[in-house]
């Protein structure tokens, strides 16, 4: 109860509520199912990769190098050719989003 308390939806900055909208499908990266990995790295190819409505480039940056980065890197080694390929397209995507002095 105390953490409910604690942390109100209105405190959030708009980071944490970014994070929250992709988090679920970071975590079945790692999933067992590979039918589960694949719909979750296809899903957030086209949510923060895909034009439209993209995130800004501040969010990917931090989302890449808080989150992200050891789940992509994980799915090189996948069963899944699909996984593989589109987490390598993603890696390399948001290397090129990265500052120089950054991807050091």
């Amino acid at each position: 109860k105390r953490l409910v308390a604690n942390c109100s939806f209105g405190s959030m900055d708009g980071y944490q509520e970014f994070l929250l909208s992709v988090r679920r499908d970071i975590n079945c990266l790692c999933d067992n199912d590979r039918a589960v990995r694949r719909g979750a790295v296809v899903k957030l190819e086209k949510a923060l990769l895909s034009g439209g409505k993209s995130p800004s480039p501040e969010y990917l940056h931090r989302l890449f190098l808080e989150e992200l980065h050891k789940p992509l890197f994980r799915m090189f080694a996948d069963q899944g050719e699909k996984c593989r390929e589109v987490s390598l397209s993603m890696t390399l995507r948001f290397a090129d989003l990265l500052p120089l002095q950054d991807a050091e």
